[in-house]
């Protein structure tokens, strides 16, 4: 059976409707709806709008399209206890790797570190007033499913004669997850995100001088990336008439995980003008993501008349969607013995995500989601206190600018402008082994959702999230 919407006579059950009460203004809403959806207006007649087309709409409202604003910047122990200050230029061990090739110049012996930071999120949503897809209140709770995540990374660092050396690293330098309750409020937005990147990366560097050394490396990046949400078919029936639902009357679900490997490459310059003074100048560049996988979808049973088109139905899906390059400055500046003043400044060019699509193997049309992310900057200032000989003491404050504009703000990434602020301590326990501890705090400003999407309703609410990261690390010389 394939069942159809037309829009001449939904104009003409519009104009019966007006005016004759709360229901009539229910199904005024959804007709309404199944109109925009279709692509009419009050003024469009005769056009025939295949379920698909509607629904590809309601995908298009509560794919998960927003994750991709969460990097990774700090990938060591040693420098997340100055909360990334400085990481561009100190140099003081294998993780320099990501932050600076260049850096590696500044190793004297062959080293192995294996770093680890534990991360536990803290979100909440406050509901102000959500509405679903005919405008009455929404149903369902404000519970959010905060998970600890671990965020591992391996470095290692080999010298070749008095100029070469070479290094490896493997690490996360994108990763984040968002998972709301089964049953809460914006569930027609967002159930589950995550995104998970795996990097392998090789690298050179050379001394051309006393002041001046260059490094490079190569980015070899798998990523993998799932998303789940709650499909109101409960709306999609009502407005049909094909099943005998209600809104919010017969929930079904959408999960697509995708991945995709993709290549780039660093380049880095560190600057020596004196022994206490010493510039780091570092940039990676963006990588292009091909993604593929599979669209899975669970249709409620009083809701399969809605699948007789080819809608709904599982199938492979493909996407593009490129992460952005990075432009990184940094200094260090050793002040007397004990002290030493550490600067990062990194630039993020979001701007080259503006939309996401995907394409679907089956019938279902092609759909975009508009995105406009910005530029941003990341700003960090700390410090290392020289305890004793074997000891050291850290800490740091930065400042993380959002990609995210409000009007483009959801619940799959309330991304806000955040601070951190860490400290850390390294010690030396032997001739070939240190240890290093950290601690991170991370608080978002608070990020205000009012964002309509057809099919899912209006979100309106205020997001608020931190994170407390614990961070041990070892470090091998030979």
């Amino acid at each position: 059976m394939l069942l159809k919407f037309d829009t001449t006579q939904v104009s003409r059950k519009l104009t019966r409707l007006r005016g004759n009460g709360l229901a009539a203004r229910a199904r005024l809403l959804l007709l309404s709806a199944v109109k925009r959806g279709c692509g009419g207006n009050e003024e469009t007649s005769g056009e025939t709008c295949h379920p698909r087309r509607f629904a590809c709409r309601i995908l298009r409202s509560n794919l998960f399209c927003r994750c991709w604003g969460f990097l990774n910047t700090v990938q060591s122990v040693t420098s997340a206890g100055t909360a990334g200050a400085g990481a561009t230029a100190v140099g003081d061990d294998a993780s320099t790797v990501w932050y600076n090739p260049a850096g590696l110049v500044l190793s004297q012996r062959s080293e192995v570190l294996i770093s680890g930071g534990l991360s536990f999120p803290s979100t909440s949503f406050q509901n102000r007033g959500s509405t679903d897809a005919v405008g009455f209140p929404a149903s369902g709770n404000s519970f959010t499913n905060s998970t600890a995540s671990l965020l591992p990374s391996i470095f290692a660092s080999l010298p070749i004669d008095d100029q070469l050396r070479v290094g490896i690293g493997v690490f996360v330098p994108f990763g984040q997850m968002s998972k709301y309750d089964s049953g809460w409020v914006g569930r027609y937005q967002v159930q589950q995100v995550s995104l998970k990147t795996i990097d392998v990366r090789p690298a050179v560097a050379y001394r051309i001088n006393g002041m001046w050394s260059v490094g490079g490396a190569l980015d070899v990046q798998y990523a993998k990336f799932q998303g789940a949400t709650a499909l109101d078919f409960g709306t999609l029936c009502f407005v049909s008439a094909a099943c005998f639902a209600g809104p919010e009357g017969a929930d079904g679900r959408l999960v697509a995980p995708l991945t995709t490997w993709g290549v780039g490459y660093d380049f880095g310059v560190l600057i020596e003008p004196s022994a206490d003074l010493r510039f780091g100048i570092n940039y990676k560049s963006g990588i292009h993501g091909g993604f593929n996988g599979n669209a899975h979808f669970n249709v409620p049973a009083m809701a399969t008349p809605l699948t007789a088109a080819g809608a709904f139905s599982d199938t492979s899906v493909t996407s593009t969607l490129n992460f952005p390059q990075i432009v990184s400055l940094g200094a260090a500046w050793r002040i007397g013995e004990q002290w030493t003043a550490l600067v990062d400044a990194s630039w993020t060019q979001w701007s080259d995500i503006q939309q996401f699509t995907l394409n679907f193997a089956n019938p279902t049309p092609a759909v975009s989601q508009p995105l406009h992310w910005h530029d941003s900057w990341r700003i960090a200032v700390g410090g290392i206190y020289r305890l004793a000989d074997d000891t050291d003491l850290r800490a740091g404050f930065a400042f993380d600018q959002s990609p995210i504009g409000n009007q483009f703000r959801t619940a799959l990434l309330p991304g806000a402008d955040d601070i951190t602020i860490g400290v850390g301590i390294r010690r030396r326990v032997s001739d070939s082994l240190e240890i290093s501890l950290s601690y991170d705090y991370n608080r978002e400003m608070d990020a205000t959702l009012n964002l309509s999407q057809l099919g899912a309703g209006t979100l309106i609410g205020t997001v608020r999230q931190q994170f407390h990261t614990l961070g041990a690390q070892a470090r091998w010389q030979f």
